[in-house]
C-alpha cells in the first residue's frame, strides 16, 4: 500500500498512543506503525485550527480554520479547509482528495466570485492561504515508495527517537529530495522533520512544539514551521472533535462554501 510523510499527515492527523516498538524494528516497519497510528493527525473528525505567519520582517498574519477530514475506502482520504477568519476572507474554502492510485486532486472555493476552481500544475507550488506550505505540501502524495534508510537513533531532549531518511521515488516529482524524520519511540510521534533539496540544503523544519491529549487520543496542538530565511507558521489546534459524523456529501465540490 502506498504511504506518504507528506505535510498533510503532519497537520490534519492525531495519534493514538502505541506501546514502545522492539529496538530492531526497520525503517519501513517505523513508518509504518506511525502511519498506522495516524502520525500527527487523525482519520476523521473536526478541527478548528489558528495559523499565524511571521515574515522576514516580524509582520504577523493571523487566520483561523475549520477543517473536516475523513478516511474512505482503499485509504483514500478527504479533507475540507474553511476560513473563519480574518473577516474579509471568511467563508473561502477547501477540498483535499486523497487518491491512492493517481494524482490527489485540490479545489478551491473564492466567495467573492461564487466559483469553485480546481488546483493543478505549476499552482500547487503556491504558498496555501500565505503560509510557508504549498498546496502540494498538504496533498497525502507519495514520497516513500522510493527508499526509507533508518539512521542512528537520537534524542530530543528526553525523548529517545528513531531517525529516519525517505528519499523519493522521483525526484523530478518531489518538492523535496529527502525528508529526514525523528519519531519518538514511545509512542511514534514525529518531534522533528526536517526537509532538503536536490543540493543537499535544508529548506524546511518542523517541530511539534506541544503535544496533548483527548478522549485518550493524543494529538499536536502546536507545530512551528521555519523555512530558512522566510519567517515561520505556526498551527495551533483550538479545538478537536475525534467522533464528528461526516457525511460523504461533506467533500463534494458542491458542499464548498456552504
Amino acid at each position: 500500500m502506498k504511504r506518504s510523510l507528506r505535510l498533510a499527515l503532519l497537520l490534519l492527523t492525531a495519534l493514538v498512543a502505541a506501546p514502545a516498538a522492539a529496538q530492531d524494528l526497520t525503517a519501513d516497519e517505523i513508518i509504518d506503525k506511525a502511519l498506522d497510528q495516524n502520525g500527527l493527525g487523525f482519520h476523521s473528525g473536526v478541527v478548528q485550527m489558528r495559523l499565524t505567519v511571521l515574515d522576514k520582517d516580524g509582520k504577523e498574519d493571523v487566520k483561523e480554520l475549520l477543517v473536516k477530514s475523513k478516511k474512505g475506502d482503499n485509504d483514500n482520504s478527504k479533507s475540507q479547509v474553511t476560513l473563519l477568519a480574518p473577516a474579509d476572507a471568511a467563508g473561502e474554502a477547501y477540498l483535499f482528495l486523497a487518491n491512492k492510485d493517481r494524482e490527489d486532486e485540490v479545489y478551491m472555493f473564492l466567495p467573492a466570485f461564487m466559483e469553485t476552481r480546481k488546483v493543478s500544475g505549476t499552482d500547487k507550488k503556491g504558498k496555501f492561504l500565505g503560509t510557508h506550505l504549498t498546496y502540494r505540501d498538504l496533498e497525502t502524495r507519495d514520497l516513500q515508495d522510493g527508499q526509507a534508510t533508518r539512521l542512528a537513533d537520537e534524542a530530543i531532549g528526553p525523548h529517545d527517537c528513531y531517525v529516519i531518511e525517505s528519499i523519493p521515488k522521483d525526484l523530478d516529482d518531489s518538492d523535496y529530495a529527502k525528508v529526514v524524520t525523528w519519531v519518538r519511540k514511545t509512542d511514534y510521534m514525529p518531534l522533528r522533520v526536517e526537509f532538503f533539496d536536490a543540493k543537499g540544503n535544508k529548506v524546511k523544519r518542523m517541530f511539534s512544539d506541544k503535544i496533548s491529549a483527548k478522549d485518550g487520543t493524543k494529538y499536536v496542538k502546536k507545530l512551528s514551521i521555519f523555512p530558512e530565511g522566510e519567517g515561520s507558521t505556526t498551527v495551533e489546534v483550538l479545538d478537536i472533535d475525534f467522533n464528528a459524523e461526516l457525511p460523504d456529501k461533506t467533500f463534494s465540490k458542491d458542499a464548498l462554501g456552504q
